[in-house]
């Protein structure tokens, strides 16, 4: 749960300038204190109806806003990764250094999200603590009279939930907006769909799986600039282990046969090169070449929602083992990228993609680039381009970013969007779904794949990484236990003024999706049923962090240190 409460504000002004001689000195001090009166009557104004600052004291919205958190860096693959801090709730309680009650250090274990390499911090004073981010919240957005919530936003609003004692609706959270007035919402393979048929609107949630056709649902895909902050990194080339012969079996993930032309190099190696003037070679990825891999509780291996930031999330004692209990889906939705440079020859590259029995193959000729969709009864068709590409036009190497999310191909070349599918093109078989999830199949479908192939060249690829989406999970993946709402037996009907949120660390965040209280207050003649945010409960949109975790200037001092770099806007 994320409560982000108003940092403490200091205000400072420097002595105006003493007035001249001539004028009385009782007229300018009583300007003075009028001057100041009047600032700060502005700055409550703005406080009150334009931005105000909150602080983030959890990791439910992990990795988009962090709480507490500990700041790590693989020394395999040099990958920066952040974990959570166990059992803060807020800045106030959080020490410099991680130590326990009798002042000993603790030592988490945590696991590089790029290498899987475990990674201990703390061993002589307890790893740095790491304040939450500060961010700005816009509240004028949402006056009836300049804009509503909107899906996919990050919105700060009061609880409807009790939280650790507090008077009722006075904490405020921060989520992401998933459902509006009008919808009805539900969780499924990972990802959002809605119902916007007013002809189901009377049905009760228990009627709604039998009553509501499966074409009637429609999933949500998220725009570029909110997707951008859901990518969760599966390997990135770019960092990749010094020790090839790892004692937790670590491989590169990226693997090809005997003599197909493909080398991808030695442990100080960043680039993977193609020779073959007459032939081709698949590269794939594997995803069972994951460290520690264990095909009875994550299938998936490195095809899974399986998120670093909550490693640390049950360790709370010296030299902890980890206890998270938390289960992992498999994924299917990636965004693949890397640099292709062709230096010889006319073959194809083509790098595919696939979804439950969906396969798009992306192909770059010499002189042309086309995106094929293979369905799943066999047959195939090209997909139309949005805009024109000509490789030779490029004059140089092609940045490729090949997206399959939402269900929604996307191919960008050089920032440039190429390719984009519809909706007629290719969508969901929510009937199927429907079923699988009924079944509890786990996976749902066989592995998705991911594959490079070339042929008939010689070429170099740099800067490779591969990226996965957000998963939200229709239950809690704690206990395995269906979650109260949102799942497909039990879809969230909004009224007319109602919003569903869920953090963007689906995995671990206490969101809508758990609340069992209504609101309910007589006097406002205000009734909503849980699981649900009032929408004079919504106080704005987060779109800034001013203040994320700072440096200390010296051991054990607060962190006074502005870090620029992460400076950012909130999408």
């Amino acid at each position: 749960m994320d409560d982000p409460r108003t940092p403490p504000t200091a205000a400072a002004a420097e002595e105006p300038l003493l007035p001249p001689p001539q004028i009385s000195t009782g007229k300018g001090v009583k300007e003075t204190i009028e001057s100041i009166l009047i600032a700060f009557i502005l700055a409550f104004i703005f406080r009150a109806f334009v931005v105000e600052a909150f602080v983030i004291p959890t990791g439910s919205m992990a990795t988009t806003l962090l709480g507490a958190h500990m700041r790590f860096t693989c020394k395999e693959c040099g990958y920066r990764f952040d974990v959570n801090y166990p059992g803060s709730g807020g800045n106030e309680d959080v020490p410099a250094y991680a130590i326990d009650s009798a002042k000993n250090p603790l030592t988490f274990r945590a696991l590089c999200p790029n290498c899987r390499k475990q990674v201990t911090g703390g061993e002589e004073s307890g790893p740095e603590i790491r304040y939450g981010d500060r961010i700005l919240v816009l509240k004028y957005l949402y006056i009836p009279w300049v804009s509503s919530p909107h899906r996919w936003d990050v919105v700060v609003f009061k609880t409807p939930t009790s939280v650790d004692g507090a008077p009722a609706y006075t904490t405020n959270y921060i989520k992401r907006l998933i459902g509006t007035p009008g919808d009805w919402v539900m969780l499924l393979d990972g990802d959002v769909y809605v119902c916007h048929d007013a002809k189901y609107a009377d049905l009760e949630p228990e009627q709604a799986l039998g009553s509501i056709p499966a074409g009637a649902w429609e999933i949500q895909d998220k725009p570029k600039y909110a997707q951008d902050a859901l990518w969760r990194i599966i390997y990135d080339n770019d960092y990749r282990p010094l020790d090839k012969e790892r004692s937790d079996g670590w491989r590169l993930p990226w693997v090809h046969g005997d003599d197909d032309g493909w080398d991808t190099g030695d442990k100080t190696s960043r680039v993977f090169t193609f020779n073959n003037p007459t032939s081709g070679g698949v590269l794939r990825f594997d995803p069972t070449t994951v460290p520690n891999y264990r095909p009875q509780e994550a299938p998936g291996g490195y095809f899974t929602d399986w998120l670093a930031y909550d490693e640390t999330m049950q360790q709370t004692g010296y030299n902890a083992e980890y206890a998270g209990g938390y289960t992992t889906y498999t994924v299917s939705d990636f965004k693949l990228a890397f640099t292709y440079d062709r230096k010889g020859g006319d073959g194809p590259l083509r790098a595919k993609l696939t979804k439950h029995y969906h396969d798009f193959v992306l192909e770059l000729y010499r002189d042309r680039v086309k995106l094929v969709h293979k369905l799943p009864d066999g047959d195939s068709a090209d997909v139309p381009a949005v805009a024109a590409f000509d490789p030779r036009a490029a004059r140089g190497p092609i940045r490729v970013e090949f997206e399959n999310v939402d269900y929604r191909v996307t191919v960008r070349l050089n920032d440039k969007v190429v390719f984009r599918t519809t909706r007629e093109q290719y969508h969901p078989n929510v009937a199927d779904l429907l079923v699988r999830y009924q079944q509890r199949h786990e996976p749902m479908f066989k592995n998705p794949s991911v594959n490079i192939e070339a042929s008939a060249q010689s070429a170099t690829l740099s800067h490779v990484s591969l990226w996965r989406d957000v998963y939200y999970t229709p239950e809690d993946t704690r206990s395995r236990s269906e979650i109260t709402h949102g799942r497909p037996s039990n879809p969230v009907k909004l009224g007319k003024d109602e919003y569903f949120v869920m953090g963007d660390n689906s995995a671990a965040s206490s969101d809508a999706r758990f609340w069992t209280q209504a609101v309910d207050i007589p006097e406002e003649n205000l009734h909503v049923e849980s699981g649900r945010v009032p929408g004079r409960f919504m106080l704005g949109r987060a779109f800034f962090v001013y203040w994320p975790a700072g440096y200390r200037p010296v051991k054990g001092a607060p962190a006074l240190v502005p870090n620029f770099g992460d400076m950012r806007l909130i999408q």
